[in-house]
């Protein structure tokens, strides 16, 4: 094997079994997992409508529904993986397919981090940058099925491409003029990244550093334009499918809520959190970001300083949001670990320190994230969605049917299988987070994620009056607590993850008056 072959395979490899391993059992399934994506591309999948799910209400572009939908149709998902939808296995299964999904999407963000930085940098940093991105404990975040998550391919790609097409120049052609090559690649960089936008609004900011890149490498407007049509016209799809269906106010009310709108969420909180879960990696990327600086070096600072004046801006980031710089922090770090070691004039010292690190780098990554990922925080959890279905009862088609229709009142996370996948759709299906009333059904079923109502109850007098009153008016049908074995505390590293995975619930009670 050669050792350009070599130091492809062994990243690629160490990704594939940190992202694929275990892909239920940890992390926990994130709210926007199964109450919002998977039901969108569910719905997708079988109406071809990507606001199915919400009509008029306008979060984040729809192309995310539209890629799961349509990988979920091509792989028969979810029919063609389960026998049985109401036992426990197969709520399991129905977890363990997107995010087996998801595993493989990071295995190809490890390899498209390897090619960017090889053809930028050289090889030793695409290996050391790729060694990163696939062990350390913080891309556990990869395994959410998040938007962030999936237009991550995209934009690696879109600058994948982009450095193809600036970096592969002929020198012998003149100035301002580019080969047939060149403007494919860049082509499919525009669409790329029109995608990635189209996925999510955040990644627009790395349009400077796009621009920048083409402009200073290949100066020629028409590229720059070639370039910028796709990247504009893509994400130009979503206002104007509010506009069709005349819910363009309602667009601007979903942008405006997005940007601002929502409770504070500093993004120091978040870069706190990453610093509990994943200290080596944000310190070693940061004092990357810091050499760039002094090497001005574009490329990372205009991938990662433009997100984060977005971030500073809507005053609301998530710990998942920093998903979209892991790649340029861990880039920086290979960058300043391999200039750091190959300054030793000593080629024998440098071979020893330079082998030292990353043998230290993967030891300690696979060390970490294996002992999260061989957690399994979600036992409880299944056995409460599987019980669920199997309770609610069917309601055949006449006038008695009436009397089997149930009120599901509960998180919403606990009944997207039930109305989604077994088309349980009569029965009517309520958050806790809204007030319930009127409730026009007989028969009612409280799912209690705490265990105890004195964990539901809030300062909102109103809230806590009907909640209790649910809570008075039905009985205890099943009580389901996680086998979790020894559970340490989320204050020892590396059990901080735990802090933005912790088990759903320590007791889930299922109350019904019927």
């Amino acid at each position: 094997m050669s050792k350009a072959l070599f130091v492809l395979i062994v990243p690629l490899v160490l990704s594939a079994f940190i992202h694929l391993w275990n892909p239920t059992g940890f992390p926990t399934a994130h709210n926007d997992e199964d109450a919002h994506y998977i039901p969108r591309a569910l719905m997708f999948m079988k109406y071809g409508d990507p606001q199915k799910q919400n009509p008029g209400f306008y979060d984040h572009p729809f192309f995310g529904q539209i890629l799961l939908g349509t990988i979920f149709k091509v792989i028969g998902y979810p029919d063609a993986f389960i026998t049985n939808n109401e036992n426990v296995e197969s709520v399991s299964i129905l977890y363990l397919v997107p995010r087996v999904i998801m595993g493989l999407l990071a295995v190809l963000d490890t390899f498209i981090i390897y090619k960017i930085a090889d053809v930028y940098y050289g090889r030793n940093v695409a290996f050391i940058s790729s060694i990163l991105f696939a062990v350390m404990p913080i891309t556990w975040l990869l395994r959410w099925i998040l938007l962030d998550n999936l237009l991550l391919p995209f934009l690696l790609s879109s600058l994948m491409f982009a450095i193809y097409a600036t970096k592969g120049k002929d020198k012998t052609i003149p100035e301002r003029t580019v080969s047939k090559i060149q403007i494919v690649f860049v082509a499919l960089s525009g669409i790329l990244l029109g995608l990635a936008i189209f996925t999510k609004i955040p990644a627009f900011t790395v349009i400077p550093l796009f621009v920048i890149l083409l402009h200073s490498n290949l100066r020629n407007k028409k590229m720059i334009a070639l370039w910028l049509t796709p990247v504009i016209l893509i994400p130009l799809i979503w206002p104007l499918y509010a506009m069709s269906a005349n819910n363009f106010d309602m667009w601007v009310a979903g942008v405006l809520w997005q940007a601002g709108e929502r409770i504070d969420k500093p993004l120091i909180s978040s870069i706190l959190s990453f610093l509990e879960i994943d200290p080596v990696l944000l310190i070693l990327g940061l004092s990357g970001l810091a050499y760039t600086i002094l090497r001005k070096d574009y490329l990372i600072l205009l991938w990662v300083i433009p997100f984060i004046g977005l971030t500073l801006l809507v005053h609301y980031v998530s710990l998942f949001h920093l998903v979209f710089i892991l790649p340029p922090l861990c880039i920086a770090g290979a960058k300043l670990i391999y200039d750091t070691y190959n300054k030793l004039k000593n080629i024998r010292a440098r071979q020893i320190i330079s082998v030292s690190t990353i043998s230290a780098i993967i030891i300690f990554g696979i060390a970490t994230s294996f002992t999260l990922i061989s957690m399994n925080l979600s036992s409880a959890f299944f056995e409460a969605v599987a019980f669920t279905n199997n309770y609610l009862p069917k309601v055949d088609a006449g006038k008695s049917s009436e009397d089997n229709k149930v009120t599901v009142i509960g998180p919403i996370r606990f009944s997207w299988v039930a109305s989604y996948v077994l088309g349980k759709t009569e029965h009517s299906y309520k958050s806790l987070e809204s007030n319930p009333f009127p409730i026009t059904t007989k028969k009612i079923l409280f799912i209690n994620p705490t265990g105890e109502i004195s964990g539901l109850l809030s300062n909102n007098p109103e809230k806590s009056k009907w909640l209790s009153y649910i809570y008075n008016n039905t009985r205890v049908v099943a009580v389901f607590v996680p086998d979790l074995g020894f559970l340490p505390s989320n204050n020892i590293y590396p059990y901080t993850s735990l802090k933005e995975s912790p088990p759903h619930s320590l007791k889930i009670e299922i109350r019904a008056n019927f």
